[in-house]
Order: structure tokens, then sequence, then C-alpha cells
């Protein structure tokens, strides 16, 4: 079984590494699609050194790092993500 894991991040530097470590650590998961939607705190560059360590992890913007709210990442991450399944975080 091969799983996209989607995860909306606004603002989640005090979350994002611990949710990301967690999700990889299961073998069936083949990529995590992180959305960085329009952060204004450390979470993109947590982000970014987290992908630097993992191919996996697979990180995507709005247009112009626009903050569009949940669903309008969960529905680009859902765009971008290559696995036949999909789990939200």
């Amino acid at each position: 079984m091969n799983i996209s894991v989607i995860i909306p991040v606004y603002n989640a530097a005090a979350y994002i590494e611990k949710a990301v470590t967690s999700a990889l650590f299961l073998a069936e998961v083949k990529e995590v699609v992180l959305v960085n939607d329009g952060s204004t705190d450390d979470s993109l560059a947590i982000l970014k050194k987290l992908q630097e360590s993992d191919a996996r992890i697979k990180i995507y913007h709005h247009e112009k790092n626009a903050n569009k709210g949940r669903s309008a990442s969960r529905n680009l991450a859902l765009q971008k993500a290559t696995m036949p399944f999909i789990a939200f975080l």
C-alpha cells in the first residue's frame, strides 16, 4: 500500500516536525505533501530543513504565498499527491 500524507501548515512551528516525522515512520507512507498556507512563523524554515533530510517530503505554496485556509490547502495537496491512497493529518 502506498500512501500520500497531506498536511496543511499554518503557523505550526511548534508541532510540524513531530507530525512529519511520525508520518514518515510508517513504511507505507511514500510521500508527505505539505502546503505552507502563508505561515508567518518559522514553519517554512523547519519544513525546508526536514525536506533536506528526506526526499519523500514535498512542499507547496499557494500563489503569492497567500493564506487561503485549510480547505484550499488540502485541495492543492490533493492535486499534487501521487500515491493511490491519501491520509489527512
